[in-house]
């Protein structure tokens, strides 16, 4: 590449393109975008207001209308993250490369902003969340065991994180959950859901999702950047708009290396993101481990 064949704007969207597609936490799918177009800078801030509960009351024609005070909440959206990258590419390099090298390099680099942006979003979900359900013991699914006397299936997780919604009134449509590889591959071995005459869509076979489940009106993705706790994945469900991000790629450049032959590219990208609404997410400790010999019988159950 030369520099003064460099046109930022076509080498951002190169990098905005593998940015996109290996976010998951903090995708469209989960997280709210909807005031990125005001945030353009770091340090830029949104104050997001939330109206309190409604008080209903019951009409009487003799007795004068009383009015109520709307009782507001806010959180603040900021754009307080900054990482940055530069990467140098030699005229050796890549005179001898096969292929378009600063394109594979642009978008190595943005696969790992995305890592970093969704660590950080999965971050904020698992802190911010509004039920936090303790440690629980989830068996793998493995052939030939079958849960364990104290386990849950990775099903009963997934139902739970519903269950909690529903108490709560958390609206039903675009609930999603995001799973570490343990809980997301004891999840694959249910036949609940792979299953089509039982999960009701084959969108898995189709798609590499890792499921959607219309019975409890979840869809479920899977991410390596779940969050721990010691050794145990956190799962964490929830609605679309409990959590607002913002990003923005700010400066794309480059410029000749004046101490070698080639050419050095760099950019920053600010971000930010904020919990606007606990009350709809949760969060589950699992520990999955393997359950029973299928042919054994549970603690305190008799044998056949």
């Amino acid at each position: 590449m030369s520099v003064d064949n460099f046109i930022p704007e076509l080498w951002a969207a190169e990098l905005d393109t593998p940015f996109q597609k290996n976010l998951v936490y903090a995708s469209p799918n989960i997280a709210n975008t909807r005031f990125q177009a005001m945030l353009q800078n770091s340090g830029d801030s949104v104050n997001i207001p939330k109206i309190g509960a409604a008080n209903v009351k019951t009409h009487d024609r003799t007795v004068d209308l009383v009015y109520d005070d709307v009782s507001v909440t806010t959180s603040k959206l900021v754009m307080d993250q900054e990482d940055y990258y530069g990467f140098r590419v030699s005229d050796v390099d890549e005179v001898q490369a096969a292929g378009d090298f600063e394109g594979a390099a642009t978008a190595q680099h943005g696969i790992a902003m995305s890592n970093k942006v969704d660590t950080y979003i999965a971050g904020l979900l698992k802190e911010g969340a509004g039920k936090k359900l303790g440690n629980t013991p989830v068996f793998d699914g493995a052939d030939f065991f079958r849960p364990a006397e104290g386990q849950s299936t990775a099903w009963d997780i997934i139902r739970r994180i519903a269950k909690e919604l529903n108490k709560v009134s958390a609206p039903s449509l675009n609930r999603w959950a995001v799973v570490g590889a343990d809980l997301a591959d004891a999840l694959i071995a249910d036949r609940r859901v792979t299953e089509v005459d039982k999960a009701g869509t084959d969108a898995v076979a189709r798609t590499g999702m890792i499921t959607q489940i219309p019975l409890l009106g979840i869809t479920v993705y899977a991410s390596n950047n779940a969050p721990t706790v010691s050794t145990r994945e956190v799962a964490i469900g929830g609605v679309h708009g409990a959590l607002d991000f913002a990003s923005q790629l700010r400066t794309m450049e480059a410029f000749r290396n004046q101490n070698r032959f080639g050419d050095i590219i760099r950019g920053l990208q600010v971000y930010g993101g904020v919990v606007s609404n606990p009350v709809g997410l949760v969060s589950v400790e699992v520990d999955v481990k393997p359950g029973s010999l299928g042919s054994q019988p549970s603690a305190g159950e008799p044998a056949a």
